[in-house]
């Protein structure tokens, strides 16, 4: 949450009197929001949303800062039939439309497709994290191959990040705080640098601490930082031609999700077993509260997410209003998830996943006058992209301890006799 100065006015008449204007320019302030024409780009030039035959979830800057709409998640609470879902994996993460959506498995193209300044994101597990300095979000619904060309068979997300400022220095900051020890801080600068040139810098830090406890080891369970930061030049060549620069890096780590027992049954055998494995007691293996997320494991899960990447966006417009924009990407993501796959006291079966994208993406758009009788886009869209995948599964340092051994079977104790 934010923290907020206000001021009180003691003086009764300053509280009374003026309260008829002040309810008057409320309700102008209002209507002026409501009439205020919603302009987006889902067909690849602006245009009043009205003039697009599209299902469209629109929202622009001020509805976003005054929302508090933070990430892609934050959007789908204002959106119908959009829904993102995130597992104990963020790479798994599933984004839906209308109800359908590729499975959330990190080896599975998505069916709703990310762009962020026209730049394709491949994996939505690479922006479930803060999005920062946002000028417009729009979800489109239903099929948007033709303009939006990959994976967009249920729909896309067209979001659109703030430009430098041409004609004046533009300074923004945030500070929160909120619960679970949460600590949020961010802000822009933006501002000519020549008559020609000029930059826009975001950043944005959140911090927040664990939200249960783990009673094994003491430490706390679901702990997560983040940090994000986004640079832009725009370089006014002349009127016709200018070219915008972006970079961008993001960090995310993370303690891991949690998996418990809620309001479960277990057998004499089954907590027998659990006490010869080291605990736990049968009050710390089940809740009944599903807001209780202390837990009694051998819980060691976390994230490690960084991306970066490079963009070029140039646009040349001819004297018949015809535009030619060019946009150029380069980005990295990776990915390393550490996964308790066992949740005991002990450790058992643990896995260590890295996923690691590398893309290279070039689109061409040209896009005709909006005052011909005949209205077109034709575009070109290259891409590539290395995509791997690494898991490394191992038995556990707790394998070999004879009550595993014994459960595992003979062939296992014989291993473990043996050193193997």
């Amino acid at each position: 949450m934010r923290l907020k100065t206000i001021i009180v006015a003691t003086a009764c008449s300053a509280l009374v009197f003026p309260a008829f204007g002040q309810d008057e320019n409320a309700t102008e302030d209002e209507a002026t929001k409501r009439l205020t024409p919603v302009t987006v780009t889902a067909q690849k030039r602006a245009q009043s949303i009205q003039d697009v035959p599209i299902s469209i979830s629109a929202y622009d800057a001020a509805f976003i800062e005054d929302s508090g709409i933070a990430n892609l998640t934050d959007v789908a609470l204002y959106s119908p039939n959009f829904t993102i879902t995130s597992s104990s994996q963020q790479t798994n993460s599933r984004i839906t439309i209308r109800g359908v959506g590729s499975v959330g498995n990190a080896g599975i193209e998505p069916s709703v497709g990310v762009f962020i300044d026209g730049v394709y994101y491949p994996r939505p597990g690479s922006v479930i994290g803060n999005l920062i300095d946002l000028e417009a979000v729009e979800v489109l619904r239903g099929p948007q191959g033709t303009l939006f060309g990959r994976n967009t068979p249920m729909g896309a997300l067209n979001v659109r990040t703030k430009d430098p400022s041409r004609d004046s220095l533009e300074a923004y900051g945030e500070f929160g705080l909120g619960s679970f020890d949460s600590i949020e801080a961010g802000g822009s600068l933006s501002g000519p640098l020549s008559d020609d040139v000029s930059m826009r810098i975001s950043a944005k830090y959140t911090e927040r601490g664990g939200f249960g406890d783990n009673l094994l080891t003491g430490d706390e369970v679901g702990a997560q930082d983040e940090f994000h930061v986004r640079g832009k030049l725009l370089f006014d060549m002349n009127e016709q031609f200018d070219l915008k620069i972006t970079a961008d890096y993001g960090e995310i780590e993370s303690g891991g999700a949690t998996v418990e027992l809620l309001n479960g049954t277990e057998s004499a055998a089954f907590l027998a077993t659990l006490q010869a494995l080291g605990g736990p007691e049968a009050s710390q293996l089940l809740t009944a509260d599903a807001f209780d997320h202390d837990i009694y494991q051998d819980h060691r899960d976390s994230l490690n997410d960084e991306q970066w990447g490079l963009a070029a966006d140039a646009s040349f417009e001819f004297a018949t209003g015809h535009t030619l924009r060019s946009i150029t990407s380069y980005r990295e993501w990776e990915a390393k998830n550490f996964e308790s796959a066992i949740r005991l006291p002990i450790q058992l079966l643990p896995r260590l996943s890295d996923y690691k994208t590398e893309t290279i993406s070039q689109e061409f758009q040209l896009v005709s006058p909006t005052d011909d009788t005949f209205e077109y886009v034709i575009g070109a869209f290259l891409y590539d992209e290395s995509y791997t995948i690494s898991q490394d599964f191992n038995l556990g340092s707790d394998f070999c301890i004879p009550v595993v051994a014994g459960l595992a079977g003979a062939a296992a104790g014989q291993g473990c006799a043996a050193g193997q």
